[in-house]
């Protein structure tokens, strides 16, 4: 997720047109996406984020923004998957 490609989240595992599983290399957080079908023209784009909380740790700071702020990222990331994804080509 970083330019240079050494900071971030990383995939760990995905399976082809069903989900996908991002993680820290640590295994403090990980972040999944998954797509189920609804009917035959149309799918479900579902995500979540978990987060293990070191109270002691400098991370604290930067997990507790993820858990306040992160629901407005979502939403507009999500808002822009689904209008590409309604755009004809």
């Amino acid at each position: 997720m970083s330019p240079d490609g050494k900071q971030g989240m990383f995939v760990k595992d995905f399976k082809k047109n069903e989900w996908m599983l991002w993680w820290d290399n640590k295994g403090d957080s990980t972040w999944v996406w998954g797509i189920s079908p609804e009917g035959e023209t149309s799918c479900r784009l579902v995500t979540r984020v978990r987060v293990k909380y070191r109270f002691f740790s400098f991370d604290l700071l930067f997990n507790l923004l993820i858990e306040f702020f992160d629901i407005w990222m979502m939403r507009k990331c999500m808002k822009g998957i689904k209008q590409r994804a309604e755009n004809k080509f």
